[in-house]
């Protein structure tokens, strides 16, 4: 994908915050954490993780970031993900 633009955004994470699932649709992400630390879920149901520490460049627990994407609307161009509910939930 050609960029026409490549907006930059410093994130900043405070303890116990969180983002709703979501993917992004049309566009490349890439972040690069500049100090704290940052989780990240994946999976069909989150079920794995990763932690990215200062100096790690990925796709976010206390942490700062700098944030590229090249579409400039892309706030408006993040999808939520809805994620199975679990059996167990079910049975509550």
């Amino acid at each position: 994908m050609g960029a026409r633009g490549l907006p930059k955004h410093l994130v900043v994470i405070v303890p116990g915050a969180r983002s709703e699932p979501h993917s992004h649709r049309g566009y490349d992400a890439g972040i690069v954490v500049l100090e704290g630390s940052v989780e990240t879920r994946y999976g069909a149901r989150l079920e794995s993780s990763v932690i990215s520490e200062a100096g790690d460049f990925l796709f976010i627990l206390p942490a700062r970031a700098l944030v590229s994407r090249n579409d400039p609307a892309e706030q408006d161009n993040a999808a939520l993900t809805r994620l199975p509910v679990p059996r167990e939930s079910l049975a509550a």
